[in-house]
């Protein structure tokens, strides 16, 4: 004989599922909004930060806070005011020291990383960036100073993020072939505006080596301008030999509408000819 479900078993039944149900939901839930986000306090990354935190020396440490970051035998360390997140941190802090070594190994894997979090790396650039900040963790001895270009360089940063900091870091300094290298590889509309206020400034100190270095720069990023003022400079006196030289490939390649690249120009800086009379 089948028991007869009444209606009041039957609600007993149900509100007995709901509550259930509801519980098992509830605990897959974080407490609080902000978990979502917050960083696990003990996690890897965090214990392996505060590790490489406990072994540096009180000069050390006082630069780190000063600096933002700090090389040391375990790598580049980053404070935690420039990133919260543990994670984030130590993998950028691992991608800063792939980069800064040319290391090329985990290209895919580094330019990955640089696309997802591109934001979060010009910003911790921009503040540890000598010209830019009082941060001096990227001024280290022999060819560093030109090694640390190479942050701005990775093409899987987005234009929008990188052309501002590049364009900064211009007015702040100014162009030789390290930046220039990276405007013929990837050439920014976003920089052009520092290019053309670079050019100015290079006319006006009578710089020829400049002039024609930001005029090939422009001419790449297809400024129409930039022909004419070529063969105005070209007919500047007392132009060195290679001056000279380096100009008429540029307006010879212009005219014929081949493409001008950094080999066109990277020896300008460095030429020191006695000029023409």
């Amino acid at each position: 004989m089948r028991r007869k479900i009444t209606k009041a078993g039957l609600l007993i039944h149900v509100i007995a599922l709901i509550v259930i149900n509801t519980t098992i939901s509830c605990k897959k839930l974080p407490e609080k909004v902000s978990d979502l986000t917050q960083p696990e306090a003990d996690s890897i990354e965090c214990v392996k930060w505060k590790n490489n935190m406990s072994s540096l020396s009180k000069e050390e440490t006082e630069k780190l806070v000063r600096d933002n970051a700090i090389f040391t035998n375990a790598g580049l360390i980053l404070n935690d005011s420039l990133i919260k997140d543990c994670r984030l941190r130590e993998e950028m802090a691992t991608y800063f020291g792939r980069v800064l070594a040319g290391n090329t190994e985990n290209k895919k894997q580094d330019e990955e990383f640089a696309a997802q979090h591109s934001a979060e790396i010009v910003a911790v650039i921009r503040k540890i960036w000598p010209s830019l900040s009082n941060s001096k963790a990227l001024i280290r001895d022999g060819s560093f100073n030109s090694e640390k270009y190479g942050l701005l360089a990775d093409p899987a940063l987005a234009e929008p993020d990188i052309a501002p900091l590049i364009s900064d870091i211009l007015d702040a300094e100014t162009i030789d072939n390290d930046v220039a290298f990276i405007l013929f590889s990837r050439p920014m509309p976003g920089v052009k505006q520092a290019i053309v206020r670079l050019q100015k400034t290079a006319q006006d100190i009578k710089s020829i080596p400049m002039q024609i270095m930001t005029l090939a720069i422009l001419r790449k990023m297809g400024d129409p301008s930039a022909l004419p003022k070529l063969k105005t400079l070209l007919r500047k006196p007392h132009l060195t030999a290679f001056e000279s030289k380096t100009l008429r490939t540029l307006i010879t390649k212009s005219e014929r509408g081949e493409e001008i690249t950094f080999s066109d120009v990277e020896d300008i800086e460095y030429m020191n000819e006695t000029r023409v009379k």
